[in-house]
């Protein structure tokens, strides 16, 4: 029995919403699992809650000191919650599985009200043992927690099984309704969960015939598709026979020989290497059999550096062949052969430099920028992973431009996040490489702040410049004077009754006020004529939001207001202009302009129109609603003068 609080990672790999088994024979397999889960909880600022049955609290409390844990401290304000069977399982005097889910789902609630960032529970499960009846319903209670409890509720959870205790059809059960199996200090993806809509749709007996025939099409489709799965990689892939023939080749390969397949296959190292070179593959090829285990060695040429694996392979005629693939880890070498030899330059470069295993994004070191940037100590940093670094709601940027690094590296643009919690913009540059034989990425990360400051400033002079051609707009058609700017108001006021978001609205905001910007182009004369316009007249009118296109079109946004300007005279049913666009061809910031502006255009005074007012206004975009105007943001706008909404000076 270990007394390391850091004997084992699984109380660090789960995380919320997972739902993991303990099967375990010996004492020490119970502690080396079940005191670090706990302690891992401690110090995560979770509540645990523990069900007791075959170990007493004072006995895991010992345990617990033993690891420096206060427990006297935590249970009395109420961190570590002990309970038996009576007071969780079998409250009412019989065990019902929907009761005792509703009691998790309270547990963790109450965690959450309490300050604590989630619930971390543990129960002994030889409490049912007692009960047949609980016996019978254990597995279906197993199973209801993964579909009624565990996707929605932050909580962690390790149901424990005593396999000397249990038949093998309840660890069998166990086993195909947990995700995750924790067994022999190792925490594994389970092959056999059986998820909850399968496991309650079909039969035991039918369950293994299903899963059985699964596997054996699996196997037969990876018989026909392994050649397009080493075709896939980069590596050179390769299968030897027991005379060191070669029994497959990949395309990598036969670039590198500059022989086809064909000439490939059939031959040994020796029929297609220089003498010394061969020789030192024929050595680790018989090290990989006479060791029966993974041989790497590394060989440089003069320009490459190499990194081959090779391992014995049990063919089909029952021989023992060799299976390996070769991997051009040059830039990988040139950049460890640099930190060893400018190690300084890592520590003390400008640029924050994680170095992450890829499987899983655990930080495995970073250089002094990370660790005075993000205010987290060396030992901090290297018990977090890459998401602990990133704002919320970045983690999936994180994920995809990952995939388009695997080769050629990708460079992206995200949110961080600080010890303190403060976020900032950063620019990072990942790349795969290979360290020890281990897959890892070289994160590359720049403090973008400046840079969005002085794009900031840049876009506050557009404004600026951009509020000078407004006044010129309304300096040249005086009657409409303040209408774009009351347009926006109403505008804006929809977007926020639509829930929007803050985003959107600022969207509306800016295409709104400069909505009428094309009119620049329009004679005074025919922007202040007092009476109706000809048709030709209107014509060269109705010319403004395309003018207003290109002249916003090369501006400076990251925004779509160009194309929002352009479609504010749009109409659902494809009779506005200026390209008749229909529904959903028109974008939903457009459509909210068009109602705001026909609303203040009836409802104020022009040389050609007197006022209609307000009630006019209102029931004419009422008539057009389904037909010219969106009906969500028609209603939206006619609840707002419900409110008293009133223009703004």
């Amino acid at each position: 029995m270990s007394l390391d609080p850091d004997m084992t990672d699984t109380g660090e790999e789960l995380r919320h919403h997972d739902h993991a088994c303990l099967l375990y024979e010996t004492e020490g397999q119970w502690y080396d699992t079940i005191i670090p889960f706990l302690n891992n909880g401690l110090k995560n600022g979770e509540k645990c809650l523990y069900i007791t049955h075959a170990h007493k609290v004072e006995d895991i409390c010992s345990y617990l000191e033993k690891i420096k844990v206060d427990c006297k401290r935590i249970i009395d304000r109420g961190q570590i919650l002990f309970l038996d069977k009576s007071q969780s399982c079998v409250r009412e005097g019989f065990f019902d599985p929907e009761n005792m889910i509703e009691f998790l789902r309270l547990e963790t609630q109450k965690a959450l009200d309490q300050g604590y960032s989630g619930l971390r529970a543990s129960g002994e499960m030889s409490w049912v043992l007692e009960d047949g009846g609980a016996l019978d319903r254990l597995i279906e209670y197993e199973d209801l927690l993964n579909s009624e409890f565990f996707p929605s509720n932050r909580c962690v959870a390790i149901c424990q099984y005593d396999m000397r205790l249990f038949n093998r059809s309840i660890i069998k059960g166990a086993i195909e309704t947990h995700p995750l199996v924790v067994h022999d200090d190792g925490l594994f993806d389970n092959f056999y969960y059986l998820p909850p809509e399968f496991y309650k749709n079909i039969g035991r007996n039918e369950v293994d015939i299903e899963r059985w025939l699964k596997n054996l099409g699996k196997y037969h489709r990876l018989q026909h598709e392994h050649m397009v799965f080493i075709e896939s990689t980069p590596d050179m892939v390769f299968l030897k026979d027991k005379e060191f023939k070669y029994l497959i080749a990949n395309r990598a390969l036969s670039k590198y020989f500059k022989k086809s397949i064909d000439e490939i296959i059939g031959k040994t190292d020796f029929e297609l290497m220089q003498y010394e070179v061969a020789s030192k593959c024929r050595e680790s090829d018989m090290k990989a059999v006479e060791h029966n285990r993974l041989i790497v060695t590394k060989e440089r040429t003069a320009n490459k550096v190499y990194e081959t694996y090779k391992f014995p392979v049990k063919l089909a005629n029952s021989d023992t062949g060799i299976g390996g693939y070769i991997r051009d880890i040059t830039l990988s070498q040139e950049y460890l052969d640099n930190i060893k030899k400018y190690g300084v330059i890592f520590h003390n470069a400008n640029d924050m430099i994680f170095i992450v295993r890829a499987c899983d994004l655990r930080v495995l070191d970073v250089n002094r920028a990370v660790i005075k940037t993000y205010g987290y100590s060396r030992e901090e940093a290297l018990k977090l992973s890459i998401p602990d670094f990133t704002a919320p709601g970045s983690v999936s940027t994180i994920d995809e431009q990952l995939l388009s690094a695997y080769e050629d590296g990708a460079k992206y643009e995200t949110l961080h996040r600080k010890k303190d919690g403060s976020i900032f913009p950063v620019e990072v540059s990942a790349r795969f490489i290979m360290l020890r034989g281990e897959e890892v990425i070289l994160d590359i990360v720049r403090d973008n702040t400046e840079r969005k400051n002085n794009e900031e400033i840049i876009r506050k002079s557009m404004l600026t410049l951009l509020n000078t051609l407004l006044r010129m707009v309304e300096i040249r058609d005086p009657y409409t004077a303040g209408h774009q700017r009351r347009v926006s108001q109403l505008a804006c006021a929809i977007a926020e009754r639509l829930n929007l978001g803050e985003s959107r609205v600022q969207l509306i905001r800016i295409a709104s006020m400069l909505h009428d910007i094309g009119k620049i182009s329009i004679p005074g004369e025919i922007l202040s004529k007092p009476g109706k316009l000809s048709k030709m007249e209107f014509d060269l009118v109705k010319l403004h939001p395309v003018t207003g296109y290109d002249l916003l079109k090369e501006m400076s946004f990251d925004l779509p207001i160009a194309t929002i300007v352009k479609q504010h005279h749009e109409r659902l049913d494809g009779s506005g202009y200026p390209d008749g666009l229909k529904g959903d061809e028109i974008t939903l910031e457009a459509r909210i302009i068009a109602v705001a502006d026909v609303v203040e255009a009836m409802s104020s005074h022009r040389p050609y129109l007197s006022s209609l007012g307000l009630k006019k206004a209102l029931n004419e975009i009422s008539a057009g609603v389904d037909i010219l105007f969106d009906r969500k943001v028609v209603q939206a706008c006619i609840q707002l003068f419900e409110e008293k909404f009133t223009f703004s000076q």
